[in-house]
């Protein structure tokens, strides 16, 4: 078990090292990504800090752009009106790419169900 488990651990380190392609890059992210917001390993301060202040940054941009067009734009009424004038299009294309994005989770994962069932049906 334990030979696995290493052997297992240094090819994912060599995976790691192949960073040169975008194949590689695009899975050292998405790995990088997944372990912080599994929570596996603890992020070290500097981590932390570089993190929360690129959401900082976007956060400062978002209210920028959001600010600037509720001036910008004629649209009267309350705020919720305003809101909806401005934003009713954005809110319509990030549910329809979240509902595509939770479909294609919902495929891969029966997918991958039924691969995992139909090889251990195989093994018996």
């Amino acid at each position: 078990m334990k030979h696995a488990r290493r052997d297992r651990w240094l090819s994912d380190v060599h995976a790691r090292q192949r960073n040169v392609v975008f194949p590689d890059t695009a899975a050292n992210e998405s790995r990088f990504w997944r372990n912080i917001i599994s929570g596996k390993e603890r992020l070290s301060g500097t981590q932390v800090v570089g993190i929360a202040l690129m959401y900082l940054v976007l956060a400062a941009v978002a209210y920028g752009l959001i600010s600037t067009q509720m001036r910008v734009s004629g649209i009267r009424g309350s705020l919720s009106q305003r809101i909806i004038g401005n934003f009713g299009g954005w809110f319509i294309l990030l549910g329809i790419g979240a509902a595509l994005l939770m479909a294609g989770k919902w495929v891969s994962r029966r997918s991958t169900l039924a691969k995992r069932s139909s090889h251990l049906t195989r093994r018996n």
